[in-house]
């Protein structure tokens, strides 16, 4: 009886620490992956800000307006038409889908940065080409970012958790359409903004890729853990001791559900 207890009250003291460590490593987790799906946030609504580029490549690759606005549209229809990212986000999660959604934002940046230098046949299908990739990279980290903080809250938190990443998914074009005011504008280095585009986000994107992730839910690992300790107890226990807690009890315990009822009259 004295070892039982000291087993017992060393499970529990175990079991605390347990899940004291794990309440803070999950907390700190949880914020690290919410700090990088902000920054993911930020750098996937760049392509709504575009149309301040417009006028530029317009002039520059000898464009109408038609063109330019077909090619934005096309680019914007590649966010629109998320479904083949979606599929790879619920087939392998954040951390693939990041990786292939800061290669696509890279990709479509960088060969629209070479079209803008005259490297490529300026066509406008082929700018829209470029545009679409970046699209279907944008939704890519948009729903690694979201869904996947989302799971990491309970539903007490969602709300605020949306709605801080939907905001910072908003203002994403903003941000990098004053950028391109300040910097870039004056002295018509187009080039030069999307290089930086094309290098800054998918940087980005990329380091989001090892912290944003799916964490176990708080209360289930904590179960988990106690459910573990209590069966390494009564897997250390001796047999003889064991056995000796339920001796004499399984007549009494089984008694009413094996033998048959009594038909009342």
């Amino acid at each position: 009886k004295q070892w039982y207890q000291r087993r017992v009250r060393g499970d529990k003291m175990r079991s605390m620490l347990h899940n004291r460590k794990f309440h803070v490593s999950f907390k700190v987790k949880r914020i690290i992956s919410l700090v990088f799906g902000v920054v993911v946030m930020l750098g996937s609504g760049t392509l709504y800000g575009f149309g301040v580029v417009g006028p530029s490549l317009k002039d520059r690759l000898h464009y109408d307006q038609t063109d330019i606005n077909q090619a934005i549209a096309i680019g914007d229809s590649g966010i629109y038409l998320g479904i083949s990212m979606g599929y790879l986000f619920d087939r392998t999660g954040p951390r693939l889908t990041c990786l292939v959604s800061s290669l696509l934002v890279f990709l479509g940046y960088l060969f629209t940065y070479f079209q803008a230098r005259g490297s490529f046949h300026p066509h406008w299908l082929l700018l829209s080409f470029f545009l679409f990739l970046v699209g279907q990279g944008s939704f890519g980290a948009f729903s690694a970012s979201l869904f996947s903080n989302f799971q990491n809250f309970d539903h007490t938190h969602r709300g605020k958790i949306s709605g801080l990443l939907l905001g910072a998914f908003a203002i994403s074009s903003g941000i990098f359409a004053k950028i391109f005011d300040f910097s870039f504008r004056d002295n018509g280095n187009v080039e030069g903004y999307l290089l930086m585009l094309a290098f800054l986000l998918g940087i980005g994107i990329f380091l989001g890729s090892f912290f944003i992730q799916i964490l176990p839910r708080d209360e289930e690992v904590i179960f988990s853990g106690e459910l573990k300790g209590r069966l390494e107890l009564v897997g250390s226990m001796p047999k003889e001791n064991f056995l000796s807690k339920f001796k004499g009890k399984s007549k009494e315990l089984f008694k009413g559900s094996l033998s048959p009822k009594k038909e009342k009259p």
